[in-house]
């Protein structure tokens, strides 16, 4: 094993915080023994509230960092940790239960001079399992630093969007200061990373708004323990006086990424018994414009078909830009429909085409372009309402469409994506494909419709369990190649996974790679299988030594369920 490998936790100071026993407030040392060295891990449980300790390094340079952590249980366990000068924490997961294993993740590169390791369990829930085995340290030479630098500083091969759903942070994560806000988009440093997505809601707000009512503070009735830890994380950042937009927008522009905010457009409820925990300031108080089925049935979905219902939108939108902002996300994927049969599109297409859109097939293309204006009028608005905060800022917010894989399914939506592109209206498409039974992104489709325009085309990159093909780190490097290959000027990730087995091996280095950059290659995650842990020998006699001579080969399954 190269590098310099530090593999004793009991040093770790203050040493009043780790005992052998497992105890309320303590870390708990274990021994153990892989095949190249003997260590001591540190333990702590879900509910046992350990404090912050430091592993003194005393080494200088660059060096590539990885941490070694337990993977011999069935819970999830993390790391959680920094460098003494950095400004956050990160947590690394382990991916994959080996009973009889530790699990070694790619940490990142830096220099170590006067530097230490900082560990912690998360302080405000922990609620997981913190099991550090080792930290090993593996110096750069000369020419390995001056390349590293140098590539630091390209930027060709930073296409990636990556999107972060401004929600779950607060019930996960449940930051209570600027440095906790900081760890979602920490991971993506001197990465390919090119935009950083914030997400925002409705009428239900993790932010201060004069608009919507805000989470904690203008709500406060909550079903699950993720709704309790979201509403404290946001009351302790109010009474702080901490906007959260607005601090995520500031360190996404500190580590060099521009900073969008996404919006769903249908956020505006949510299906029994979640829907009373929001307060329905919109929908709940306007029924009356809400989208209708052909045969009258009212949908839980508000209509742009309404100025109210654009305007509202466009206020929250035009709210929240104001905060570091340099472009805006409107996802139209999640949610739809926007329009259908409300009597205001009725009687225009009557009027206009002396027939009734719910007598004809609903497909009938005079119909579905007719029902284009009400989102076209709503990007001109939101276009409007950006080109003001924009002025005021001295720069262009670029507007995003988080689109439909295929042409029909945009018509059919109201969304007239050629329009927009010809009328200036969006810079950036990013249609998802294969999820939620849709097709693959019709890249040809796409391509032409960018073609000649300064508009850029993102699609989605499917990399999560959600789709209908859940993509391995493999997978998803294919799937980059071709989108690449295909015609994109770059790539988009929902919900970006920042877990060692697919941000580390693929999507961090991802515009490298995709283009058979050897300097795209980080390290993946690999085991390191254990000997003995604490009394417990692995190495036990009733094995058999040649598995081939009982039909068996070599897997720690087999050896796990021999015991």
């Amino acid at each position: 094993m190269d590098g310099i490998v530090f593999s004793d936790m009991s040093r770790c100071e203050p040493a009043s915080a780790l005992g052998r026993e497992l105890k309320h407030g303590q870390w708990r040392l274990v021994d153990y023994q892989v095949e190249e060295f003997k260590g001591t891990m540190m333990f702590a449980g879900e509910e046992t509230r350990a404090p912050q300790v430091r592993l003194k390094l005393g080494l200088e340079g660059l060096h590539a960092l990885y941490l070694g952590i337990d993977a011999s249980a069935f819970s999830t366990i993390r790391a959680r940790v920094k460098l003494s000068a950095d400004p956050c924490f990160q947590e690394l997961e382990r991916q994959e239960c080996h009973p009889l294993a530790l699990e070694e993740v790619y940490f990142k590169h830096a220099d170590l001079t006067g530097q230490d390791l900082v560990i912690e369990q998360r302080p405000h829930e922990p609620g997981q399992i913190n099991a550090l085995a080792y930290l090993r340290c593996v110096a750069l030479s000369k020419e390995q630093a001056q390349a590293l630098r140098a590539d630091r500083k390209r930027t060709d091969t930073r296409t990636l969007a990556v999107y972060n759903d401004g929600v779950g942070i607060f019930s996960d994560i449940s930051p209570r200061t600027e440095e906790e806000i900081w760890e979602a988009i920490e991971p993506f440093r001197d990465s390919d990373a090119k935009i950083f997505v914030w997400g925002i809601s409705t009428d239900h707000c993790f932010h201060p708004s004069r608009i919507g009512a805000v989470h904690g503070k203008d709500t406060d009735a909550f079903l699950t323990k993720g709704d309790r830890l979201a509403a404290d994380s946001v009351r302790a950042l109010l009474e702080k006086d901490i906007n959260p937009i607005k601090s995520a927008g500031a360190y996404a522009h500190r580590i060099g990424l521009e900073f969008h905010i996404y919006y769903r457009m249908q956020n505006f409820t949510c299906m029994p018994p979640y829907d009373q925990q929001m307060d329905q300031r919109l929908l709940g108080k306007n029924p009356q414009w809400r989208c209708v089925h052909r045969d009258g049935r009212p949908l839980v979905h508000m209509s742009y078909a309404y100025e109210e219902v654009r305007q509202f939108v466009v206020s929250m939108l035009e709210e929240a830009a104001q905060w570091e902002a340099d472009g805006m996300v409107l996802m139209y994927k999640r949610g739809a429909p926007f329009v259908m049969y409300e009597p205001p599109l009725v009687e225009g297409f009557k009027a206009q085409y002396g027939q009734d859109p719910r007598e004809i097939d609903e497909f009938d293309e005079r119909w579905l372009q007719y029902r284009c204006a009400p989102l076209t009028l709503f990007m001109r608005q939101v276009r409007q309402a950006l080109d003001r905060v924009g002025h005021a800022a001295g720069k262009r917010l670029a507007v995003t469409a988080c689109s439909f894989a295929t042409e029909a399914e945009n018509l059919y939506y109201g969304l007239d994506l050629p329009l927009w592109i010809k009328e200036g209206l969006v810079d950036y498409l990013a249609p998802m494909g294969i999820v939620h039974g849709c097709p693959e992104v019709d890249l040809s489709y796409y391509v032409r419709l960018v073609e000649g325009s300064p508009c850029r085309f993102y699609p989605m990159l499917p990399v999560l369990p959600g789709y209908v093909r859940f993509h391995t780190p493999e997978l998803c490097l294919q799937s980059a190649r071709e989108y690449f290959a295909g015609g994109a000027h770059g790539l988009s990730v929902w919900d970006c996974p920042t877990r060692p087995a697919v941000w580390g091996p693929v999507l961090k280095q991802i515009g490298h790679r995709a283009r058979d950059d050897p300097a795209g290659s980080p390290p993946q995650s690999h085991h390191v299988h254990l000997q003995t842990l604490g009394h417990v020998d692995f190495r036990d006699g009733h094995i058999p030594a040649d598995y081939q001579r009982i039909g068996k080969e070599w897997s720690l399954n087999y050896v796990w369920h021999a015991h």
